[in-house]
């Protein structure tokens, strides 16, 4: 897990954003599907209702080193020749940069969030002296290795079964409903944001799904009753 905690970027003139970065795999080891879920955890843990873009030099670097496709997590991808219009505000992924690519990124991030993927050692250090932005590929504890084994065994079953439809759906709320009781009533408590914390790392919800997860567990916790399509559950 990575710290995530946003840093303020100067992007264009007065304009502020949240910035992040992940290392040159020479020295981090990742592989390009570590480096997409680092970064596009820290994308989904800014909470925030922006459109998401991929920026990349050429198409093939992506289908040859990511197993899943960006548009799969909601991302358009734009590459040297092929462009992409995006509203601000936006959060940008850049994998492996050159400098003009680099320009454009914090063009499109302005007012929202960008995150650069090193490709060699130093190539983006001029950026990082200015944007100070997070380094994704520093372990820190976030209070999820606490979670008891019960707890991460019934959270994982959850998000398997409601993460596609980010927990929204009838059956996944109620599954939730039953499954949370379950573990207070086996006397697990932990804190809800510890909990949304460990949903949201599983890749398998964004943070409505992770949040709605919460949400629940913090009603069940201080025994509120559910009702879904007016039946209690």
């Amino acid at each position: 897990m990575a710290e995530l905690v946003a840093s303020v970027t100067v992007v264009s003139g007065d304009t502020t954003g949240v910035s992040a970065w992940i290392p040159d795999r020479t020295s981090t080891g990742f592989d390009g599907a570590e480096e997409f879920r680092r970064a596009h955890l820290w994308i989904e843990r800014m909470g925030r209702a922006m459109e998401r873009l991929v920026i990349v030099a050429a198409r093939v670097d992506l289908d040859d080193l990511l197993p899943v496709a960006p548009e799969q997590h909601g991302y358009q991808v734009a590459t040297r020749r092929a462009h992409v219009a995006v509203r601000h505000p936006a959060a940008v992924l850049l994998l492996w940069p050159e400098t003009d690519l680099l320009e454009r990124a914090q063009r499109k991030a302005v007012d929202g969030a960008l995150c650069v993927v090193s490709a060699r050692p130093g190539d983006v250090d001029a950026w990082r002296a200015r944007a100070a932005p997070v380094d994704l590929a520093v372990p820190y504890d976030d209070g999820t290795a606490s979670l008891d084994a019960p707890v991460r065994a019934a959270l994982d079953a959850l998000v398997r079964l409601g993460g596609r439809e980010q927990m929204a759906d009838a059956t996944s709320r109620a599954a939730s409903v039953r499954s949370l009781r379950q573990l207070v009533a086996d006397g697990h408590h932990p804190d809800g944001a510890v909990l949304e914390r460990y949903v949201l790392g599983t890749g398998l919800v964004n943070h409505r799904g992770a949040r709605r997860i919460r949400e629940v567990y913090e009603g069940v916790r201080n025994g509120e009753p559910f009702r879904i399509h007016g039946h209690p559950v």
